[in-house]
């Protein structure tokens, strides 16, 4: 019995002595998900360093967007300016997105001739010219710079021409040169579209016909004189 006893003791402490150095399962690591979040939350990330704008202070002119006139209805305070305009009201407009100090300083193009036919005034993208009563009697835009209302862009064909202003017009050519130009009477003022080998590139609202441009040419006069 003692003997007994004996053994029940010692496979006792054997177990004992197994479920103490039996190793321990190490602890899961937490998910991504379940990282745990910055203690200081009012601290913010850092930043990278941002490139700086490149886009200028000066822009000539001010916006490619801008209605220099209106080809369908070129009177005050539609566009830029109109027909009949005198020419210091014209520059009074322009002052409003160029500054005078811009075109002079040559940030935008400028230039005036007086040649006894043309009294021309020219700017980055469109030019006006003036009468002898010093009012503007025609405008011509780039379609490279700026569009009319009617959503014309440059390169467009003379198909496109046909679905914006319809199909009666007068068409004018230049043998060999690869010029036209179709031209429109719109209320009592004219809006034509040039074009060199089918691409469009200007467009033009004027007082007169081309065909009064043409004659006064030969006539060595201003249109209206």
């Amino acid at each position: 019995m003692r003997k007994l006893n004996l053994i029940l003791a010692a496979v006792f402490v054997l177990s004992i002595l197994l479920v103490s150095c039996a190793p321990t399962t190490p602890a899961t690591p937490p998910s991504r998900s379940e990282s745990p979040q910055a203690s200081d939350s009012s601290t913010p990330p850092s930043e990278s360093p941002q490139a700086p704008d490149p886009t200028p202070s000066i822009v000539a002119p001010n916006t490619s967007n801008l209605l220099i006139i209106d080809e369908f209805e070129p009177v005050e305070g539609n566009a830029l300016v109109y027909l009949g305009m005198l020419r210091l009201d014209a520059w009074d407009s322009l002052m409003a997105h160029i500054s005078q100090d811009d075109v002079q300083g040559g940030n935008a193009f400028y230039s005036s001739i007086d040649d006894g036919y043309h009294n021309t005034h020219e700017f980055e993208g469109f030019a006006y010219n003036t009468d002898k009563n010093d009012a503007l009697y025609v405008v011509s835009v780039s379609l490279e710079r700026y569009q009319p209302t009617s959503g014309l862009r440059f390169g467009d064909t003379f198909v496109r021409v046909i679905e914006l202003y319809g199909s009666d017009y007068t068409e004018y050519t230049e043998d060999g040169s690869g010029f036209s130009k179709y031209e429109y009477i719109i209320s009592d003022h004219f809006f034509s579209v040039s074009f060199v080998d089918g691409t469009a590139y200007e467009w033009r609202v004027s007082s007169y016909s081309e065909q009064t441009f043409r004659d006064a040419f030969i006539d060595n006069i201003r249109p209206g004189d």
